[in-house]
């Protein structure tokens, strides 16, 4: 007998496309993508980090109507979402299982809030998380069993290019914002031959000094940002974040690319890449080894070759989009074997 899997996502609207589309069709499960009421395309540069009121509305407006469907499972992204399907589903007694995809708060604050939050999240059957240091965190200041968690790998799927006017020197890129250390990445840099383009927002730029080798762009689309990285040496995503997840979509979109890949030791990098492999792993916020790193990519033609090579094939078998549908329906079949959570 089919399940039937209601699929939440905010971006639905503008892209229909998400991993459900590369799910195995014999696992038995059909989904129903739920567009949201009210959808607003907002550029990553303009998103700040907390979650406007209105968008608190249409999320509550979009989970209700999805509630009201008679899906076996309903699936969200972002916990948001999860958070307002699980509310409705306590409110009106429904008994349907909700997985929660890309369960990333980001960062957790006081005792007292995450108790809060996770009164309506005792409702959720599973909640994926992209780093397995996050399950023990999130665990703990939402008062949910660690059983409520399950890791899957963040995916990224085929990255789309256009022409992108770069200059004729060689570069190296740096893109986002979240949890990321320009500090360290501007010392290990400055003073070097190489060229850095960082893309950031302004704000987490501001009071560091940037080498005269930097070039800061914001204000970007996501098409450029991809098409400026396919042209680049290799990328760099320096992260300071040591508590909870970041930097796993601007990795994972430089791997996609065949761009090598220089990371911080860190939650989001941890389950993902291998040090010398598909990747160049440094300590965190340590200058002399970035240095070396970049050096050793940007010198070393064959090195640099070995390292794409390897972190495109890694992408293939573990984070592309045909991935993360097998991925899904595990989850899925995980969540519809165990007893409903009311």
């Amino acid at each position: 007998m089919a399940v039937h899997v209601g699929v939440l996502h905010p971006s639905f609207g503008h892209e229909l496309q998400w991993i459900d589309d590369f799910a195995p069709e014999e696992a038995g499960f059909v989904f129903h993508k739920v567009a949201p009421p009210d959808v607003k395309e907002i550029s990553w540069h303009e998103r700040g980090a907390v979650t406007t009121g209105r968008e608190w509305l249409n999320h509550f407006r979009y989970a209700l109507n999805a509630v009201r469907f008679d899906f076996d499972v309903i699936v969200t992204n972002f916990p948001q979402l999860a958070f307002a399907v699980c509310f409705w589903k306590l409110l009106l007694r429904k008994h349907v299982k909700v997985v929660s995809w890309s369960f990333n708060l980001g960062s957790v604050s006081s005792t007292f809030k995450g108790r809060l939050a996770g009164l309506p999240l005792r409702a959720a059957d599973l909640l994926i998380v992209h780093s397995q240091e996050e399950i023990g965190i999130y665990s703990a200041w939402l008062s949910l069993p660690k059983e409520r968690f399950l890791f899957v790998p963040l995916q990224r799927g085929v990255v789309q290019v256009e022409t992108y006017d770069t200059g004729d020197k060689p570069f190296l890129v740096s893109l986002g914002s979240a949890g990321r250390d320009y500090s360290t990445l501007f010392a290990a840099v400055a003073g070097q031959d190489q060229r850095v383009i960082v893309v950031a927002k302004p704000d987490v730029l501001a009071g560091l000094d940037v080498p005269s080798n930097v070039e800061v762009l914001n204000g970007l689309s996501l098409l450029e940002c991809q098409s400026l990285a396919s042209r680049a040496v290799a990328g760099v995503v320096p992260i300071s974040n040591l508590d909870t997840a970041s930097g796993q979509v601007s990795f994972l979109m430089l791997m996609a690319l065949g761009v090598p890949v220089i990371v911080t030791d860190c939650p989001g990098s941890r389950d993902y890449l291998i040090d010398g492999h598909d990747a160049l792993i440094v300590p965190p916020g340590d200058t002399d080894a970035l240095r070396l790193a970049i050096l050793k990519v940007w010198k070393n033609e064959d090195f640099r070759k070995r390292l794409a090579e390897n972190s495109l094939l890694s992408w293939r078998e573990r984070f592309s989009d045909e991935a993360a549908g097998v991925n899904l329906v595990r989850a899925l079949a995980k969540a519809v074997q165990e007893p409903a959570i009311h």
